[in-house]
């Protein structure tokens, strides 16, 4: 059987997914931490680039 992927290399998908990351134990959210993002969801973290998209629209 083949098991389709989707991707979630940018966007509130992927800030959810380092926010979940933990190792032995401890949060793990290295590309937030990278970023110096504050804000508590995904959600929250696109708003806070949105800013930065206008200036940089190649980045997603």
């Amino acid at each position: 059987m083949i098991a389709k992927g989707k991707s979630i290399s940018h966007g509130t998908a992927a800030l959810e997914y380092d926010l979940a990351k933990e190792i032995n134990g401890e949060a793990a959210a290295t590309e937030i931490h990278r970023h110096e993002l504050f804000g508590c969801t995904g959600e929250e973290m696109v708003q806070e680039m949105k800013p930065y998209f206008v200036d940089f629209p190649n980045v997603k």
